[in-house]
C-alpha cells in the first residue's frame, strides 16, 4: 500500500486508542497533520529513546502467530527508531555505533563507565579518553 505522507495521520488515527487520538487532537491542527510532529510527539509520550529502540531491537522475537515479513518489519521499525534517535546518517557512524554496542555488551562495568557513556558517542571521539586502545583490535585496558 502506498499512502502519500501527508495522509498517514489520518491513517495513523483509525488504529490508535481513543486516549491517544484525544492527545492528537489537543495539538494545533497544523501540527496534528503533520507525521513528523505526530510521531514525535507519540515517542516523547511513550518514552520511546534510541536506548529503548535498541534493546527492542536486540531482544525482539518473531511471535508464532506472525509471519517473517511481520517480523522483518518489526525488527526494521525498532532499527530504524534506534539509529534516527541518534541521527546516524552516515555508514561511518554506523559501524562506529555497532562497535560501542559490542564493546559495551562484552566490557567491564568500569570500563564502560570511564570509556562508553553516552558523552562519547563516537570512535574518533572515544579515542582521546583511551589512547591505547587500538578500536581495530582485540579491547585493551586504558
Amino acid at each position: 500500500m502506498n499512502v502519500p505522507k501527508e495522509f498517514w495521520v489520518s491513517h495513523l488515527l483509525d488504529l490508535l486508542l481513543q486516549e491517544i487520538t484525544q492527545l492528537i487532537a489537543r495539538e494545533p491542527e497544523q501540527e496534528a497533520r503533520d507525521y513528523d510532529y505526530v510521531r514525535s510527539l507519540l515517542l516523547k509520550r511513550f518514552k520511546l529513546t534510541p536506548e529503548k529502540f535498541r534493546l527492542l531491537f536486540v531482544t525482539h522475537q518473531k511471535s508464532s502467530d506472525k509471519t517473517w515479513r511481520d517480523f522483518y518489519q518489526e525488527v526494521q521499525t525498532f532499527f530504524n527508531g534506534w539509529i534516527e534517535g541518534l541521527d546516524v546518517k552516515t555508514f561511518d557512524k554506523l559501524r562506529d555505533l555497532m562497535i560501542a554496542d559490542q564493546m559495551k555488551k562484552r566490557a567491564p562495568v568500569e570500563f564502560k563507565e570511564r570509556h562508553l557513556d553516552q558523552r562519547s558517542a563516537t570512535r574518533r571521539q572515544r579515542a582521546p579518553l583511551c589512547p591505547s586502545i587500538n578500536f581495530s583490535a582485540p579491547l585493551n585496558y586504558c
